[in-house]
């Protein structure tokens, strides 16, 4: 998790860990991208940073999974996708 959940400025070093780093720093660098992606309102791309997090990270060892879950649901509800969003929830949550 970034200090004080600046993702944005971190962006550059974010995709550098996707090349470069371990597992688990990869899993949480996608986790940290696709909350950027649900900040730009870009639920796509989040969901696939999401599943991307998910392979890597089956157990969320990292513990961003939930939060980065929640932060696409409240989106895809925004967006007035509620089946989309209550999958996610379900998912994570149930």
């Amino acid at each position: 998790k970034l200090a004080g959940g600046d993702a944005v400025g971190a962006e550059p070093l974010l995709w550098e860990l996707l090349c470069d780093a371990s597992p688990l720093a990869r899993a949480e660098a996608h986790a940290e991208l696709a909350r950027l992606e649900v900040d730009r309102g870009r639920i796509q791309e989040a969901l696939a940073h999401l599943a991307r997090y998910r392979a890597l990270d089956p157990e969320d060892r990292a513990g961003a999974r939930a939060r980065a879950d929640l932060a696409a649901a409240i989106l895809a509800r925004a967006r007035r996708r509620p089946a989309q969003a209550a999958r996610l929830l379900e998912e994570t949550f149930i």
